[in-house]
């Protein structure tokens, strides 16, 4: 059975719960533990590492030799991943599994919120969506599906009660635009080595962090400006410097990006 995500719509759903005569709670636990932030996800960044280094332990999406080449062109490859509906049946295998981690890393497999995000990052994918790769076309559908979702199957009450309840599982309404970058670089890196982010792993223990840091940094940089954020690309070198030291390379891309852009820290990256 699925288990049932839920999110808050805000102070005005908290008022109408309490207008309907809802008794005071004494135990309420504090707002940093019940909501995370705007950009709360299932599991917390922590946990979403923890997640990454063991699917790089136990993954069985093994690195493509091409990629071990002298001559690989990472940024190329980038470039030049096919649309879902262009790929092979091996190629549309690999994109499935790398989803399926993804899902896992970010917490949302086998949650109401599963369907929303693999949609969107096949979207993000296929050269027939009105997403593909378009990073905010991406996050206002990703935002549009999940409202969807809230009025489909969760009432004002229900939504209300698992926020003054302090239930770890309740959703901010806009949800983890940085985590959803940093689901698409990992989801581009990992298709363009051929493996998941135990592959990345092993492409970057291959060239050397110095080196791989180099390569990391320019194809992030092109592919932020392909994908419509290019007032972005000037901090990934030093974003990416840092998340070479993690496990969730994408996230953390994502998250240094947003320690350096107008809003500082807001989980959202100012596109």
């Amino acid at each position: 059975m699925k288990k049932l995500t839920t999110s808050i719509i805000g102070a005005l759903s908290l008022s109408l719960f309490l207008s309907v005569g809802v008794p005071a709670l004494s135990n309420v636990v504090e707002a940093d533990e019940s909501v995370n932030s705007v950009n709360s996800i299932l599991l917390s960044e922590e946990e979403s590492e923890k997640i990454a280094s063991e699917l790089i332990e136990n993954s069985d999406l093994e690195i493509n030799d091409e990629a071990l080449e002298n001559d690989f062109d990472l940024e190329g490859a980038v470039a030049d991943i096919p649309s879902i509906n262009e790929m092979t049946t091996e190629e549309k295998e690999l994109f499935d599994s790398i989803v399926n981690e993804q899902l896992q890393i970010m917490g949302v497999d086998d949650t109401e919120l599963e369907e929303v995000y693999k949609d969107n990052l096949e979207g993000f994918f296929d050269e027939n969506s009105e997403t593909y790769q378009d990073i905010q076309a991406s996050q206002a559908k990703i935002d549009e599906d999940l409202s969807d979702l809230e009025e489909t199957h969760l009432s004002v009450l229900d939504k209300t009660a698992n926020f003054i309840t302090g239930d770890k599982k309740v959703q901010a309404f806009r949800l983890m635009s940085t985590r959803w970058a940093g689901t698409i670089i990992n989801t581009a890196l990992s298709l363009a080595v051929g493996g998941g982010v135990g592959a990345i792993a092993s492409y970057i223990r291959s060239k050397g962090k110095k080196e791989a840091a180099r390569l990391f940094s320019r194809t992030v940089k092109s592919r932020l400006i392909a994908w419509g954020a290019p007032k972005l690309a000037y901090t990934a070198g030093v974003a990416v410097t840092v998340a070479l030291n993690y496990s969730d390379i994408g996230g953390m891309i994502a998250k240094q990006i947003d320690k350096r852009d107008k809003k500082k820290n807001n989980g959202y990256i100012d596109i």
